[in-house]
């Protein structure tokens, strides 16, 4: 006889949210087949029984799949370390010298 655990039908209920709704409104057998997951989010963002808070919360997921990053990211400490150990290696003083020239003559 059991008697500790989680019961069925314990606790608050779950309130709707936005999402829930729309996916009871929209019927599955007008909907195209999509291929990934930005289609549909746009199929989504152009249909007009959706409403705009879902519209929204689409786009805050979809946005950074649409368009590449326009700044490059920052390289940190690590990164500075390196590219100022590049330019101090770049100078003539810390250069390793020059390979031995191998010319023989063996006229």
């Amino acid at each position: 006889m059991p008697r500790g655990g989680a019961r069925p039908g314990a606790g608050r209920k779950k309130k709707a949210t936005a999402v829930d709704q729309v996916a009871a409104t929209i019927t599955t057998d007008g909907a195209p087949k999509f291929d990934t997951a930005k289609d549909f989010a746009m199929w989504l963002l152009n249909n007009p029984a959706v409403p705009l808070l879902v519209k929204v919360e689409v786009m805050k997921y979809a946005l950074p799949f649409t368009d590449p990053k326009l700044v490059e990211e920052a390289k940190g400490k690590k990164g500075a370390a390196k590219d100022r150990a590049a330019v101090v290696a770049g100078r003539a003083r810390f250069q390793p010298p020059a390979p031995p020239k191998l010319a023989v003559d063996n006229t």
